[in-house]
């Protein structure tokens, strides 16, 4: 008797939880625009994948998931040349007058925030950005053209 009881509570159990359930001692769900992060503690893994660099291992809210070198999408000008790199505090960025009308400089830390937002005319000299006041670190320069498109991303380091 018990064991057709435990067989019809797993029938009615299986019946009642969705497909794409997941049972974790955690968890929760944030969504911002059009951004959406779920993630649960405890949950078992389902699948790893393997690569020369490492692993992947695939969870129920990890798609498999397929990396990419950030270097195949950094655009280079070969008119616009940014020195001294690493540097202590001074950057410059020299744009030939041929790569066309203003510039606009976008400085990011390595988290992603907008420092700083500067515009000029190429080809009038160099420009500058002073990294004295800033922390030692990673910081993206990305140079963009008249309409707003990245032309030139260039890595600086500060020590």
């Amino acid at each position: 008797m018990k064991r057709l009881m435990l067989c019809i509570s797993v029938f009615f159990l299986r019946a009642a939880l969705p497909a794409q359930s997941v049972l974790g001692s955690a968890g929760e769900v944030e969504s911002a625009g059009d951004m959406r992060l779920e993630w649960t503690l405890g949950e078992l893994a389902t699948a790893t994948a393997y690569y020369a660099g490492g692993q992947v291992t695939e969870g129920f809210h990890q798609p498999l998931l397929s990396i990419v070198p950030v270097s195949l999408f950094t655009p280079v000008n070969e008119r616009i040349n940014v020195f001294p790199n690493p540097t202590a505090a001074l950057v410059h960025i020299a744009a030939d007058p041929e790569s066309g009308g203003a510039l606009q400089l976008l400085l990011f830390d390595a988290g992603g925030r907008l420092l700083l937002r500067k515009q000029g005319p190429a080809g009038q000299g160099p420009e500058t950005v002073d990294l004295s006041g800033r922390d030692a670190g990673t910081y993206l320069l990305n140079i963009c053209n008249g309409n707003g498109q990245v032309i030139h991303a260039a890595r600086i380091i500060k020590y």
